[in-house]
């Protein structure tokens, strides 16, 4: 499997998790990407993610592991591609060979879960860089 985001070989797993993504319904798809957006707002509130996590399982009669399992997969995605500078295009490429649906919808809002990753990398870096800068 040829990805643009990575040259190592993935884990059959993280192809799984994408083709598992499919399997939620709308409703669930969305609520677990607010779940994720909070996240990636908040990436100190590593706890309560997790245990949205877990009440999200419960809720929809899943088990928690392989639902975190999952995003750590998605996530893998954006940190992949904001390492090597990926277009939407290539990105895009990378989400259907992994065995993302293609609907418009599931592709945009992954997309934007790539956009958000990027924003909170540069505001981490950019607070980063005012610390060293205004440090006595």
């Amino acid at each position: 499997m040829q990805l643009h985001f990575t040259k190592d070989v993935l884990p059959d797993s993280v192809g799984t998790d994408f083709q598992n993504l499919n399997k939620l319904n709308e409703q669930q798809f969305h609520r677990l990407i607010e779940i994720l957006f909070q996240f990636l707002l908040e990436p100190k509130e590593t706890e309560r993610f997790m245990q949205q996590l877990t009440e999200f399982a419960g809720e929809h009669g899943m088990s928690a592991g392989p639902l975190r399992n999952l995003m750590k997969s998605v996530l893998l995605v954006p940190q992949g591609a904001l390492k090597k500078n990926l277009t939407g295009e290539q990105i895009k490429e990378d989400l259907l060979t992994l065995g993302t649906h293609p609907s418009p919808l599931c592709l945009r809002v992954i997309l934007t879960v790539v956009v958000l990753v990027t924003v909170t990398f540069v505001l981490m870096k950019a607070n980063l860089l005012t610390l060293i800068i205004f440090q006595d």
